[in-house]
């Protein structure tokens, strides 16, 4: 595990973080306020598939994850934070009719859309599970090229590594740069590709996917408990099952020659991660047309009023839709509070 002084990213320094007896109340501080957040969930739910009609449930499911997940758990971690972590995906998977924990899992990175889905095989193949707010972002559409450009990396990746000491709350590393990488800079006659590139906390972001603390708990947590072999990464200029890969070629800030033919081999790792039926793109002229969100970019709160009244890609961006497997808007109402 790399320790919390290196870089994560282009630029991220940390500096020596050693628990402390403020550090150990702020978890318990977390833990009151998941496991409280989660009882409001949980009774909003109440006809949810596997649902129990107890007020306990938070607390009992998070007592039986923290004993399993409590000799798992790596140094830093309070193991009580992960379990609550694992009470909340749990129940998104319980709503999805998906064993917990999956076989394998695959996070699907939407740069222009900002969004970070959640699929998973529970044996039958894929399923959507839900999707997180990918709350910053640095750098242009296009590929990482290089040390210091700020980049977001493009491709099919792995996670290598998890860190529980991130200046960023806790991270995943992304295996950038992988065998594709290596072998594109090679023939371009590029060196220093750059590294450490997270899925991690926090809103800050310089190449890296930060999703905010609550949800890269869940995420730590799954990838703990599943293995990095069983996880994979797609990242995607923007969504490619509903635009073309020349489309897509034409917005990046820089297209090197085999910029086309990553963009391909994108859209067909995609296309195992079918949309729900209703969102197939709206094709005109022989073009693709897109909806916007009408909501600011990396703004939850305004994107979540905005899903509220009806706008359904201010639902995908907030992490909000495909809720119930079908393209249309959360409803307050049927599905609790955000």
């Amino acid at each position: 595990m790399r320790p919390r002084d290196q870089q994560e990213g282009d630029d991220e320094r940390g500096g020596d973080r050693t628990p402390t007896h403020g550090h150990l109340l702020t978890a318990i501080r977390r833990l009151r306020y998941a496991t409280a957040r989660a009882a409001c969930r949980y009774r909003s739910l109440g006809s949810a598939p596997l649902m129990l009609r107890t007020r306990r449930l938070p607390y009992l499911t998070g007592i039986a994850l923290l004993s399993t997940v409590g000799t798992r758990a790596v140094a830093g971690v309070p193991a009580a934070v992960l379990a609550v972590a694992e009470t909340r995906l749990a129940s998104s998977f319980a709503q999805r009719a998906i064993a917990y924990p999956p076989r394998a899992v695959t996070l699907i990175a939407l740069k222009g859309e900002a969004r970070l889905e959640l699929w998973a095989d529970g044996g039958t193949g894929w399923t959507f599970v839900r999707s997180y707010l990918v709350r910053a972002a640095s750098g242009r559409l296009g590929p990482k090229l290089g040390q210091g450009d700020h980049q977001v990396p493009e491709g099919v990746y792995r996670i290598d590594a998890l860190n529980p000491d991130s200046s960023y709350h806790l991270s995943l590393r992304i295996d950038y740069p992988n065998d594709f990488d290596r072998a594109r800079a090679s023939e371009d006659g590029r060196a220093r590709l750059g590294g450490d590139i997270m899925i991690h906390g926090g809103s800050l972001s310089d190449g890296c996917l930060p999703v905010g603390d609550s949800a890269v708990e869940e995420l730590y947590a799954l990838t703990a408990r599943i293995g990095t072999p069983n996880l994979t990464v797609i990242i995607s200029p923007m969504d490619l099952r509903r635009v073309k890969p020349s489309a897509a070629t034409a917005r990046a800030g820089e297209r090197p020659r085999w910029l086309g033919a990553l963009y391909e081999a994108i859209a067909d790792a995609l296309r195992d991660y079918a949309l729900p039926a209703g969102d197939a793109p709206l094709l005109v002229a022989r073009r693709t047309v897109v909806a916007r969100p009408t909501c600011k970019a990396y703004d939850e709160g305004d994107c979540v009023r905005r899903c509220r009244k009806g706008d359904a890609q201010s639902c995908a961006r907030a992490g909000l839709m495909y809720r119930q497997g079908r393209a249309r808007p959360w409803t307050p109402r049927r599905h609790g509070t955000f």
